[in-house]
């Protein structure tokens, strides 16, 4: 009886955690986008931009090596990435 409500108890303090990390996610999520309007110089960035490629350089901390440049292009990805920004 006491191992029943003692079980019931922590299945309902799980829940409750359970559920407050959900809400917590989901403000973190629609607050921490920032969404700020251009000004001034920054203006000429207005508009969407969408990668193209990245550009990764790895360096090695023996003297003998030296850097490895590898160039990742949009296309050799199935995800597509893009930012857009709108004037003031």
């Amino acid at each position: 009886m006491i191992l029943e409500i003692f079980i019931t108890r922590m299945e309902n303090n799980y829940s409750m955690r359970y559920l407050n990390l959900i809400i917590l996610m989901l403000l973190g999520a629609l607050l921490s986008c920032k969404k700020d309007k251009l000004e001034g110089e920054r203006a000429i960035l207005e508009g969407k931009w969408e990668w193209v490629y990245s550009v990764k350089t790895t360096s090695f901390h023996s003297p003998s090596a030296s850097a490895q440049v590898d160039t990742i292009y949009a296309g050799q990805s199935s995800s597509s990435y893009a930012l857009e920004f709108s004037r003031k």
